[in-house]
């Protein structure tokens, strides 16, 4: 059977935000498809699938999309794979944050960037982000793919603190 789109919108950050489109079917597969920026929301509240994210299993990214924005997949506690093209060159602050089943992201080499707070890391199993005392969604350095600060990197990739990453964003 031929999945069918539950929900749809747009999710572009160039010009009225219409650069980038994105489908949620029933099989739970979020995809996302067009050419540049993905919306960087403010809040995990601005991301445009955030009351169906119980329902979104994958994500596919369609090439032609060059950002992963902020807050993208937060709280999609029951996200179990993403495809990411190598159109891709930049990974948003707490994109990945709280993906629970998350298990490996393959992070494509046109990826330049990851914002510190990407929190890709429990896909490289580095630490437990998620500890029974809490999770310190800022500061727990240790679990920010191996980084401990702006500047460092992991496999060639660099990160940035989201105050850099919006610096570099305005310039580009």
């Amino acid at each position: 059977t031929t999945p069918t789109v539950i929900a749809s919108g747009y999710c572009g950050r160039e010009g009225d935000g219409k650069n980038l489109s994105w489908t949620l079917d029933d099989a739970g597969t979020l995809t996302i498809s067009g050419t540049g920026k993905m919306y960087d929301a403010g809040n995990w509240l601005a991301v445009p699938w955030i009351e169906l994210r119980d329902s979104i299993t994958s994500v596919v990214i369609s090439d032609g999309v060059t950002t992963i924005g902020n807050c993208a997949f937060i709280w999609c506690e029951h996200l179990e794979s993403i495809d990411i093209p190598d159109s891709v060159t930049s990974i948003g602050s707490s994109s990945f944050n709280r993906c629970l089943v998350l298990a490996d992201i393959d992070i494509p080499d046109g990826v330049t960037s990851i914002t510190f707070t990407a929190h890709i890391v429990n896909a490289y199993y580095l630490c437990d982000p998620y500890p029974d005392e809490g999770f310190n969604n800022t500061y727990n350095t240790s679990c920010y793919i191996g980084a401990q600060r702006s500047g460092d990197t992991y496999n060639g990739k660099t990160i940035m603190t989201q105050a850099e990453r919006t610096a570099t964003s305005a310039h580009g």
